[in-house]
């Protein structure tokens, strides 16, 4: 009787533990958590980006990282290039609405500027902020719509652009291509002098005659 006791209560065990596998194999796992995009996670991928208002809501948008074109070549005469992006807002916040843009930049720090296009001017009141890898600057909707592009630069220096001066046009160059060099100062002539003399020369001249005259007159009379 004890042995089919002890029998009967070792089956039970074992079924009782193969309820628990079968069961532990059905539960699904909930997802892994969304990451904060935020500056209290600076090591977030490049790939990751965020636009918030100053209220806090989200903003749909886009940030895309630029490597090469035109946009990197004319910013790199600023300054040493920490990242370019091309930031797109995709819903209907107002053109006046702030937004802090947090994006990857590896490189950036205190001193850093954020650029925007066209012709790369310094974003005013951009407030940027470095945290680790990323950073956060301030920017209106409406000025991500109009520019697209945002460049954020090392050891900025100021490049000046004189733009080209027309001058005066001249009968060489009469649509003032610039090619040929314009004189500014105006051509002087100098009066042509006149004779000191010419009372004297005809005197002179008529003199031999009249004496001639005279004694053509006096010879006849003779």
């Amino acid at each position: 009787m004890k042995k089919i006791l002890s029998i009967a209560l070792a089956l039970c065990l074992a079924l009782s533990l193969a309820i628990s596998v079968i069961a532990d194999s059905s539960v699904q796992l909930p997802p892994p958590s969304s990451v904060d995009m935020g500056t209290s996670n600076p090591t977030v991928s490049k790939y990751t980006y965020s636009g918030t208002t100053k209220t806090g809501a989200r903003v749909n948008m886009s940030a895309s990282s630029v490597e090469g074109g035109t946009e990197v070549e004319t910013v790199k005469e600023f300054g040493t290039v920490v990242a370019v992006y091309a930031l797109e807002v995709k819903d209907n916040t107002p053109d006046n609405a702030e937004i802090d843009v947090n994006v990857y930049a590896p490189g950036a720090n205190a001193n850093s500027v954020v650029m925007v296009d066209d012709v790369w001017e310094i974003l005013e009141g951009a407030n940027l902020v470095v945290d680790g890898d990323r950073v956060t600057f301030t920017v209106t909707a409406g000025t991500i719509r109009k520019w697209t592009y945002f460049a954020i630069i090392n050891d900025y220096k100021a490049v000046t652009v004189n733009p080209p001066q027309e001058g005066p046009t001249t009968e060489e160059d009469p649509e003032n291509t610039g090619n040929l060099p314009v004189d500014d100062e105006p051509e002087t002539t100098e009066p042509e002098k006149e004779d000191q003399n010419p009372v004297t020369g005809i005197a002179l001249a008529v003199v031999p005659m009249i004496v001639a005259a005279a004694a053509i007159v006096v010879s006849k009379k003779r």
